[in-house]
């Protein structure tokens, strides 16, 4: 037998000890691994050992051990130890010892993996690393199944990630597009509630707990909560209100309602004593109930120029009111006990720095850098020439930003005021990735953005996204793992890695097209709403229609791969071609201004997503790129 020695009993080490059997098992076609528990290293006894950094004998110079990862590695010949600065981060390193024999995680599930085939006594890797960046993680959006998150929370620390953020007080939004199949009349509503929600959110949990990764929960829903109504999504709703109820909404233009009947949207009337205490004890009382919260998003109304306008609220900006009731907040968990991080959002009206108040116990808090309106056509490293104007706050008349210069310019003021630990919370594949057909240039803008965060004095990313992001691949997570844990990576390096092991043979001819197909794209057309009349796109974009027809037939020579994971990243491929040409004839007859003709196109490129939804399920949220084109007002259909 050959040995995999733990020290310790909690939950993530029983998990990394039973990952690395499994996959030994795998890469040396032997099933003799046996897991046994020790209580103190002894390097005498031959065998691959897993503890903590202190057990091991090894040290980190980090500032935190339960936030800051750190791997060390020292096999030869098979024998040897994997630690970590907690079990989060020796879980990180077995999967890292096993990319170092050669394995690859290109997609979540058995057929996104490589395993090579070497004997034990052939493994020798010798490393010692601390992750680059503190938070790298996901946030979940989209349309799902039970399944899809599981098995991207399972993917996460194959790649170096260490966190996942569940929006909501359960993600019912996230799961009921899908199960109600909402852009598809192709298939028949299934039934779901907020029971199965629920059920859904604490197995993820759970399954976030067993791999020890940081579990960022709410954000959004807590003015909902402070008045009691569901706050579970965006859609509009028909509610009665009490008097008592009413009152606590924001006054604008004369009345308080729903703003749009959207509770999600609706702010509060946050000068309010009885708002604050009831905002606050709302997330008090969820943090007594939710130990396993390790931060605790702390967002108002999803909407913006719809703050309050009574007379007591005018005397303070949004963002000053925002601090005052996150002090408050602080004090009353304090008061429990309860050490929660709280994570504050810099977002729509959140975004000017507050006038009068400050956080009092800055270390409670961390600061969330939210540019929800930047473009994606540039990174933060290609700070432009100031083309817009960034004006001061005047209440319900703000206008967004949408150049990196004017959001790094808030970050610096807001940093001015707040100088604790943050992160970005970007959307680079929430919504602009689809204006880039081939993933490639969005992906080399998530490497860019990624390098240039320290710089900036932001501590990671978390990335709020659709799960369902692998099509035609997954390069922009891979990236963006790969290069959250070691900024140094080398951007041509990491693709070209990605591409050997996902295509094999043909891969840099796969590699060629879709580089070729993101450079005729433009994801500001896409992403920034301004898809009007433009007729150079018009007539650049339809070009890769001759792109497409040029490459088919070196996608249908590909066909029917032996290796599981090949024959998938080829079968995205092919689905790719005839998804790419409708989606850009739809695009350029919008952008020449042919209505009707685009919103043929775009029925015909909806139908076609539908009609292979099954087959392309797992990697490609189609729900999300035909609710955006109908909400961006590019196109409408008929079902």
């Amino acid at each position: 037998m050959q040995m995999i020695y733990r020290i310790g009993n909690g939950e993530t080490i029983k998990y990394s000890a039973r990952e690395l059997a499994k996959y030994l098992t795998l890469v040396t076609g032997k099933d003799c691994f046996q897991i046994v528990e020790k209580s103190s290293y002894d390097k005498a006894l031959q065998g691959i050992w897993l503890g903590s950094d202190d057990q091991i004998g090894v040290n980190f110079e980090v500032q935190d051990k339960a936030l800051d990862d750190g791997i060390a590695i020292a096999i030869v010949k098979g024998n040897g130890f994997i630690t970590g600065t907690n079990e989060r981060s020796i879980l990180i390193g077995v999967y890292r010892f096993l990319t170092e024999l050669g394995c690859r995680w290109l997609r979540p599930c058995k057929d996104g993996e490589v395993l090579i085939h070497k004997a034990l006594e052939d493994m020798n890797v010798e490393l010692k690393e601390i992750a680059s960046l503190r938070h790298r993680g996901v946030v979940i959006e989209g349309s799902n199944t039970y399944d899809n998150v599981k098995d991207m929370i399972e993917w996460l620390p194959k790649l170096g990630y260490n966190s996942y953020f569940i929006q909501f007080m359960h993600a019912y939004s996230f799961f009921k597009q899908w199960y109600i199949h909402a852009e598809n009349p192709l298939k028949q509503k299934e039934f779901f509630d907020d029971e199965m929600a629920e059920e859904f959110t604490e197995g993820l949990v759970k399954e976030i707990k067993k791999r020890g990764l940081i579990y960022h929960a709410v954000g959004h829903g807590w003015t909902c909560e402070a008045i009691g109504v569901p706050g579970r999504g965006w859609d509009a709703e028909k509610i009665a209100l009490t008097d008592e109820q009413r009152e606590c909404l924001a006054l604008i233009n004369g009345k308080r309602e729903f703003y749009g009947n959207v509770p999600l949207n609706t702010n509060l009337c946050y000068s309010s004593p009885k708002v604050q205490e009831a905002f606050t004890d709302g997330i008090v009382n969820y943090a007594k109930t939710h130990k396993e919260a390790d931060m605790i998003h702390v967002w108002v109304a999803d909407a913006f120029n719809n703050h309050c306008e009574c007379e007591r609220c005018k005397t303070l900006t949004p963002t000053d009111w925002y601090v005052q009731i996150l002090n408050v907040l602080d004090e009353k968990l304090s008061a429990e006990g309860l050490d929660n991080k709280i994570a504050f959002l810099l977002y729509f009206e959140l975004l000017w720095t507050p006038i009068k108040e400050k956080l009092h116990h800055p270390e409670r808090f961390v600061m969330m850098f939210a540019p929800i309106s930047r473009t994606f056509t540039k990174s933060f490293e290609d700070v432009e020439e100031v083309q817009e104007e960034l004006k001061p706050f005047a209440l319900n008349k703000i206008t967004l930003p949408h150049t990196i210069t004017n959001y790094l310019k808030i970050l610096k003021e807001w940093q001015a005021c707040f100088d604790g630990d943050s992160f970005d919370f970007d959307y680079h594949l929430g919504r602009s990735h689809y204006g880039d057909a081939g993933y490639y240039e969005i992906s080399r803008i998530i490497s860019k953005d990624v390098k240039n965060l320290r710089n900036l004095g932001l501590n990671g990313l978390l990335s709020c996204q659709q799960q369902r992001t692998f099509f035609p691949t997954a390069l922009p997570n891979y990236v963006m793992g790969r290069t959250l844990w070691n900024v140094e990576a080398e951007f041509e390096e990491v693709a070209r890695d990605y591409f050997k092991y996902a295509f094999g043979e043909g891969w840099g001819l796969v590699k060629e097209y879709l580089m070729q197909v993101s450079d005729i794209f433009d994801m500001d057309y896409w992403q920034l709403e301004s898809g009007g009349l433009n007729q150079a796109y018009s007539e650049e974009v339809i070009k890769v229609c001759e792109v497409v027809d040029k490459f088919e037939s070196v996608a249908l020579a590909h066909q029917n791969h032996e290796h599981i994971t090949e024959n998938l990243s080829w079968k995205y491929i092919l689905y790719h071609l005839e998804y790419t040409k409708l989606f850009a004839k739809a695009l350029s007859a919008k952008a020449k201004g042919e209505t009707e003709k685009a919103n043929a196109y775009w029925s015909e490129f909806a139908h076609y997503i539908n009609r292979h939804e099954d087959e392309m399920q797992r990697g490609f949220d189609g729900f999300r790129i035909l609710s955006i084109g109908r909400w961006a007002s590019h196109f409408t259909r008929s079902n």
